[in-house]
């Protein structure tokens, strides 16, 4: 069995977010947890991803692919999250002495690094079909 703490810690590692620090343990748990339940929707493994939730565990081993992917989809939904933000809808107002970057740059920004990660993540996926198919050697 796989701990969710292995996948969070993947994700975590992979992601720089200090307002993680910020968060109290229960609410940044809960938090990781939402995230990794929208990427086992989203992503497909050659694992069964069924899990327990009580005890914070995958009911079978997940390779370290699996844990990658997992992680990589829980980027997805952390982006997502950023990306829906209101901190992009709501007009910004600030005097001349703020400074402040483009909302909309940002956006785009974030947007164009959540394509990057699908696509990564969809060629990894790709590699690992290939690499667990009897048919290719």
């Amino acid at each position: 069995m796989t701990s969710y703490e292995i996948v969070y810690g993947r994700f975590l590692n992979s992601t720089t977010d200090f307002n993680f620090v910020e968060l109290d343990d229960h609410t940044l748990n809960e938090m990781l947890k939402d995230w990794l339940h929208s990427a086992i929707v989203k992503v497909r493994t050659s694992s069964d991803l069924t899990h327990n939730d009580e005890n914070e565990v995958f009911n079978s081993d997940l390779s370290d692919l699996d844990i990658e992917l997992l992680a990589m989809g829980m980027r997805l939904a952390w982006l997502d999250q950023r990306i829906n933000s209101t901190e992009y809808t709501n007009l910004f107002v600030a005097g001349k002495e703020e400074k402040f970057y483009s909302p909309s740059s940002q956006l785009s920004e974030l947007r164009a690094l959540r394509a990057d990660t699908l696509r990564e993540m969809q060629q990894l996926y790709t590699y690992s079909t290939y690499n667990n198919n009897s048919y290719f050697g």
